[in-house]
């Protein structure tokens, strides 16, 4: 084999000279493209998975957050005020379900407040006083702060 040639040696030099990168980070981008994605389809009235618990399917079962965002705020934005049926097409969904149900939850709950969860279900939690209890204090200091448009505001 003919050996290479080798590399040209770096030379320091004292001379200053300025130099401006723009970057694009493309993963962030690709990343978030989906999440944005799945709000907008689940707003769009052309746009529909049917039935909902199939979202798993459009957005991927495996746990990585960008699969199981897209699905969260699909569902979430499906049902705005019905925190059951958006959590129960998350686990339905197959896959990583509990991922995607906690996901779910948490985005839906924000959405309607402890007042739109159903009583049944936040009594099978385990120490459920303590849950509402805490959810309650962060309710609180949520308005406290004044963030305006929040759905546990006055719930």
């Amino acid at each position: 084999m003919p050996k290479q040639p080798a590399a040209p040696a770096v030379r320091a030099t004292t001379a200053r000279r300025s130099l401006r990168i723009a970057t694009w980070n493309i993963n962030s981008v690709r990343l978030r493209h989906p999440l944005i994605a799945g709000i907008v389809a689940a707003l769009d009235p052309d746009v529909s998975i049917n039935p909902p618990w199939k979202v798993s399917l459009v957005y991927g079962m495996p746990c990585a957050v960008y699969y199981q965002f897209p699905a969260a705020y699909y569902l979430a934005a499906r049902f705005p005020e019905d925190f059951e049926s958006a959590v129960l097409h998350a686990v339905n969904g197959g896959g990583q379900n509990l991922a995607r149900a906690m996901l779910t939850g948490a985005l839906a709950g924000a959405r309607v407040g402890l007042a739109g969860i159903p009583q049944r279900l936040i009594d099978g939690l385990e120490d459920s006083a303590a849950v509402v209890a805490l959810a309650k204090a962060v309710a609180a200091q949520v308005v406290a702060r004044g963030v305006e448009g929040s759905a546990v505001a006055g719930k």
